[in-house]
């Protein structure tokens, strides 16, 4: 959970003081809140939106493996 935090944390720095002091492409690729379109004024941007719902999909399925796999003793 934590590290999720972080992540929206970093990315909302990052797209915030990035943008405001002109930083680099390379730093403001690094933020996931820079690769969503800001609807309805820009068009849907298809291949960003499919890659972070593969991410997504992924995370999904690795959380999924790693719950079953969870240590329960029997009551």
């Amino acid at each position: 959970m934590t590290a999720a935090y972080a992540i929206v944390v970093w990315s909302f720095l990052v797209e915030i003081i990035g943008a405001s002091i002109g930083a680099s492409r390379w730093l403001l690729d690094l933020s996931v809140l820079h690769h969503i379109a800001r609807a309805p004024a820009v068009p849907v941007g298809w291949g960003s939106a499919a890659i972070l719902t593969a991410i997504g999909i992924a995370a999904a399925a690795v959380g999924a493996a790693v719950f079953t796999r969870r240590d329960l003793a029997g009551a």
